[in-house]
């Protein structure tokens, strides 16, 4: 449900700000599209990472000294029911988060350029 938001919403950010510095029709790699770029980089990997993330918090929290011991010989205990359900929380809320971050960014650029004046048209060329 939530995978839409993901790459739409990087796309929008990173678009938006791409063509909202070019100057006369050429793109330029300014500053905003640089950070843009990166901070469209770090939602990527968070989103890309949360799995990983929600199965570390997961056992961090909640394994026992034998899943500990497991762990640390390298081997990947099974899950007790509780660690399932916990992992799916973590999983589901860290992406929320990753998509309202997102969506948060996007709706602070469109408020910007809402309130910026509208720039000057360029005369048409001759044909």
């Amino acid at each position: 449900m939530l995978t839409p938001v993901g790459h739409i919403l990087w796309t929008a950010i990173i678009g938006g700000v791409l063509f909202r510095e070019r100057r006369g029709g050429r793109f330029r790699f300014t500053a905003p599209v640089i950070v843009t770029y990166l901070g469209v980089s770090l939602l990527h990997a968070l989103w890309d990472s949360m799995n990983g993330i929600a199965v570390w918090l997961a056992a961090r929290t909640t394994a026992s000294e034998w899943q500990r011991a497991l762990f640390a010989l390298g081997h990947m205990p099974d899950p007790t029911t509780e660690q399932v359900h916990l992992y799916t929380c973590y999983d589901t809320a860290g992406l929320i988060v990753v998509s309202l971050g997102g969506l948060l960014w996007l709706r602070l650029l469109v408020r910007r350029e809402r309130g910026a004046p509208i720039p000057a048209q360029l005369p048409a060329s001759p044909a």
